[in-house]
């Protein structure tokens, strides 16, 4: 029932220690990876010390603690955390189920298409399905609507305009005001 999902990889204590073969379900429904106890020799020397509650098909919550491991699968080969479970997992034979946070990103959903938009979310988002053409009436009424933004210049330009034509007095003081500064002042005088 599960072939399709069903692999072979390895796992060890670490990248140099003695590799285990084991058996890999991958499940696109378990947010948690989890490895069977029994799998890997001396497998309480990498506890962690953190523990996950995970809900198993009845719902009920059962805490089991993460251990750090190496694992080697047709996915990648990497050092990876994962829950204990003590005992068997539901699959007989599996040694370890590969979830979603080690295997998520594996995951590329099927896209399903319809030709038409529903009549109903053309009337919730008409602005959700672009027009592919463009019509005369609709391009004479978008020159016709004023810009609310004010063109922007760019920077090298309004940099070049102050360095070849540098503002005088009046253009940056157009009120008159005068400024004074305090004694032992070095800054802006003449």
């Amino acid at each position: 029932m599960f072939r399709a999902f069903t692999f072979t990889g390895r796992v060890a204590l670490s990248q140099q220690d003695q590799t285990f073969p084991i058996t890999i379900l991958r499940d696109t429904g378990a947010a948690q990876s989890i490895l069977v106890h029994d799998a890997v020799l001396n497998l309480s020397r990498k506890l962690t010390g953190e523990h996950v509650l995970l809900s198993d098909l009845s719902t009920s919550q059962v805490s089991h603690p993460l251990a750090q491991v190496y694992l080697e699968c047709p996915f990648f080969n990497a050092d990876v955390k994962v829950a204990v479970k003590y005992g068997v997992l539901p699959v007989k034979g599996v040694q370890l189920l590969l979830g979603n946070d080690l295997a998520g990103a594996l995951i590329v959903p099927n896209v399903t298409t319809i030709d038409e938009p529903l009549p109903e979310v053309l009337v919730e988002s008409p602005d959700l399905y672009p027009t592919c053409a463009v019509t005369r009436a609709q391009t004479k009424l978008a020159e016709s609507t004023p810009s609310k933004s004010l063109p922007s210049l760019p920077f090298y330009q309004v940099q070049d305009d102050l360095i070849n034509q540098p503002l005088s007095k009046e253009e940056l003081n157009p009120l008159g005001v005068t400024y004074k500064l305090p004694e032992g002042s070095h800054y802006f005088q003449e």
